[in-house]
């Protein structure tokens, strides 16, 4: 099935070019010429990723990420930025403050930004209509509640099957205890952030037993985050 990018670019011009360069390349394409008219299209649709330009009419493409980053129902969902500023702090505050996978500056060849999308893409998981999560060999079936590593079953609780279907719904993000608390708690009674500490902990310990706690790392001062990707 076609990827779908959502383009979020106030230049018809580019908007126009990225159509073209898209559609050469298989992606089905959506655009907005502001940050309004794409929360329109977000309320009824869900992109594989988002080309978010800095400079918008209504709103800076920054302040735009962090909105969608701050909604569990878009937060997971890859951004690149679009933009003519070229200068590296510029770089570092679209990748830090708004949350943004990867940065693309303005003029760009339609070549390099498809490389960087199938880049940004491949650090996601496989899924599919029936909530099945692929990642490596972990297969996460939501449906029948199976979580299968290395052609294994691993047992885990519901507290542990909704907190590890919470972090491969929403991965390579760094939530905080009390932004897990808030997601977790009435499904799976997380009563503080001491109770996230408790149940991440007992996560990886299973984890551990199939070669797969290293997934969840602690970023010190901040919370957890679930990588999709191991470096070997």
């Amino acid at each position: 099935m076609d990827k779908q990018i959502l383009i979020i670019d106030d230049e018809r011009a580019i908007r126009e070019m990225l159509h073209f360069s898209l559609r050469g390349e298989n992606f089905t394409v959506l655009d907005a010429p502001d940050c309004a008219t794409a929360l329109k299209i977000l309320a009824q649709q869900r992109p594989d990723l988002i080309l978010l330009d800095w400079m918008l009419p209504d709103q800076s493409g920054i302040e735009f990420a962090k909105l969608l980053k701050s909604d569990l129902k878009t937060d997971a969902i890859p951004i690149i930025m679009l933009t003519a500023k070229a200068e590296e702090d510029n770089k570092i505050k679209g990748l830090s403050q708004g949350k943004v996978d990867d940065y693309v500056t303005k003029p760009f060849s339609p070549r390099e930004l498809i490389a960087r999308i199938e880049a940004v893409l491949r650090r996601g998981f496989v899924r599919n209509d029936s909530k099945v999560i692929q990642c490596a060999e972990l297969t996460f079936d939501f449906t029948k509640r199976e979580v299968i590593i290395a052609n294994k079953k691993v047992e885990l609780s519901a507290k542990l099957f909704n907190l590890l279907y919470f972090f491969l719904t929403h991965p390579d993000r760094v939530y905080t205890r009390q932004q897990l608390l808030d997601a977790l708690a009435k499904t799976n009674e997380f009563y503080d952030e001491r109770s996230v500490d408790r149940q991440v902990k007992r996560l990886r310990d299973v984890l551990k037993q199939h070669h797969y706690a290293q997934h969840i790392k602690t970023i010190r001062g901040h919370g957890y985050q679930f990588l999709s990707m191991i470096d070997d």
